[in-house]
């Protein structure tokens, strides 16, 4: 793939141009009682050379009853564009990389019923985060965890239940070492009418922190084949707080013990309809009232705000056949309240975004169908400006929004137009396919490094090919 980098409105400007290729290769092998599935990736990277990454996944049935699965895999992640020359970015950044090993043990006692045992281990080396401290993208160390997970399930035709229980082990960026977690789950539908379903779940979950937390609902689902469904669900969720949020020790964040569980209710509705055998419409909504939602302060510590009532909606149409494709979308999520202290407002605040999505493919055969060709182009607009959301990777945690380098105000991400062109071949085994991706960056808009958490990448150019050997 080739990724380029440019900008035009900040600082002295620049353009970067990021080459990488790789070859990808997978297996799979079925014989007898054993599987075996192997992966394998060799990339290439222009500042970071090669590197091989790979999964290995090992089955057998030993019985009709009992199996047991391994798995272990090595992961890369070169730091990209935005990490070594955006906001805070750092060009003496070294790649990611990962490492994780799972088994698996399952005895199924019948057809409904499965006991499961798995243990996981999962290591990750220069992890890639952004110090505010020093207001630079940084390696900041290594995260592991590790642990044991048993689980029961119980699969009927009108119900389901579920139980975990789960022993996990941490790094040292936390200040408890090991917690257990206990789950137990319920859910099942009821036939009132032929196409008309009572539904309901339930959840508790516990754990040896002093915490519990539970989320049930319940609705209707409405489904006629062909021509119309409608779910409708209303839910009532005690969370608890993160491990993150509780005990989190670094030089960045700071845990809070006495965090108490964030309260919600939520009221949800979809529906679609067929409009004879080629047009399709839908729309869907959402209300969430939260009261105690767990929120990260400005001095980088974690809290429980005062209540959140956020809405969203979305609607789609779209149209199909042996030759097109082409559907249009928009979601609108607005901020009905939020009472938030001061110290809350920049990273939690919710602002409203309008998103609209338009997508146009054609389909066709050549070479007497023995080639199946699809092109077409994907677009999204954004006519608005909004707060950023950003992904705090060392947390494992969703920000509102973000700040600007020097901490004075809340980062937002301009008006945008986004266009990808895609074109896709499938010749007997092989599949090859060309994708340019956000081909109008930097064209009579802000470029990608004009707004932090931009969302979506550089302009850039990937070209893949697939091959499926089969003996």
């Amino acid at each position: 793939s080739d990724e380029e980098a440019s900008s035009f409105a900040w600082g002295s400007g620049y353009n970067k141009d990021t080459q990488s290729n790789a070859i990808f290769i997978q297996d799979q092998i079925n014989e007898g009682n054993h599987r075996i599935f192997i992966a394998a990736r060799l990339s290439d990277h222009e500042t970071f050379g090669k590197e091989t990454t790979w999964n290995a996944e090992y089955g057998l049935s030993i019985s009709d009853q009992w199996s047991i699965n391994a798995s272990a895999g090595h992961a890369f992640r070169a730091p990209d564009a935005t990490d070594r020359y955006g906001y805070g970015g750092n060009i003496n950044l070294k790649p990611e990389a990962s490492d994780d090993m799972q088994l698996n043990v399952a005895f199924r006692r019948d057809d409904n019923t499965t006991y499961r045992l798995e243990l996981f281990d999962t290591k990750i080396e220069n992890l890639i985060e952004y110090d505010f401290a020093k207001d630079q993208m940084l390696n900041i160390g290594q995260a592991s965890m590790r642990g044991l997970q048993l689980s029961y399930h119980l699969i009927n035709e009108n119900y389901s239940i579920r139980a975990d229980y789960i022993n996990q082990k941490s790094g040292s960026t936390l200040g408890i070492r090991n917690w257990l977690t206990m789950t137990g789950g319920i859910s099942g539908e009821l036939n009132v009418l032929s196409n008309v379903k009572i539904l309901g779940s339930g959840e508790v979950i516990s754990r040896n922190t002093e915490h519990s937390g539970y989320e049930f609902s319940t609705g209707l689902s409405i489904n006629k084949p062909g021509k119309f469904s409608a779910r409708f669900i209303g839910s009532q969720v005690s969370k608890m707080p993160t491990i993150q949020s509780l005990y989190w020790q670094s030089k960045n964040y700071n845990g809070n013990t006495a965090l108490e569980n964030e309260s919600f209710s939520s009221i949800h509705g979809e529906v679609d309809l067929s409009l004879g055998d080629f047009w399709k419409v839908g729309v869907s909504g959402r209300v969430k009232i939260s009261s105690n939602p767990v929120v990260l302060n400005t001095d980088s510590t974690f809290s429980n705000a005062n209540s959140q009532k956020l809405s969203f909606g979305s609607g789609y149409v779209r149209f199909e056949n042996a030759k097109f494709e082409l559907e249009s979308s928009a979601a609108y999520e607005y901020s009905l309240t939020q009472d938030l202290e001061p110290n809350e407002v920049p990273f939690n605040f919710r602002d409203n975004k309008l998103w609209i999505r338009n997508s146009l493919f054609y389909k066709t055969y050549a070479f007497d169908k023995a080639t199946f060709i699809k092109m077409g182009v994907r677009t999204l607009l954004s006519p608005m400006n909004y707060q950023s959301q950003f992904y705090n990777t060392e947390l494992n945690y969703w920000q509102s929004n973000s700040l600007t380098n020097d901490q004075a105000q809340q980062s937002y991400v301009p008006a945008f137009f986004r266009l990808d062109a895609e074109l896709s071949a499938r010749v007997r085994a092989m599949m090859i396919v060309i994708r340019w991706e956000n081909a109008l960056d930097g064209f009579g808009q802000a470029g990608y490094f004009e707004a932090s958490s931009f969302p979506m990448p550089p302009r850039r150019l990937i070209v893949g090919i697939r091959a499926q050997f089969r003996n």
